[in-house]
């Protein structure tokens, strides 16, 4: 374990473990399973709730929420990729 000034240096704990191909493997699987499920459920919401009835806005809605899941996976997957440059 890391210690500086007489704490657990976290960022170095991570970045360790994250060199590890099957760590970082395990995390960008655990990444993009929330971005799914972020979108999915963005869609899901709109859906059930009655806010998209036609199948335009429905369509409008599964676009937005796979943007907004790919939106959150880059910029995860980037910050994953941060810790091990």
């Amino acid at each position: 374990m890391h210690v500086v000034l007489g704490k657990h240096d976290l960022y170095m704990l991570m970045k360790e473990y994250l060199t590890n191909p099957l760590i970082f493997a395990f995390y960008v699987i655990g990444v993009f399973s929330a971005s799914f499920h972020l979108g999915n459920g963005l869609f899901n919401f709109a859906y059930k709730w009655g806010i998209t009835v036609s199948e335009r806005s429905q369509t409008w809605a599964m676009v937005v929420g796979l943007l907004v899941g790919l939106g959150f996976f880059g910029i995860s997957l980037g910050a994953l990729i941060g810790f091990v440059m």
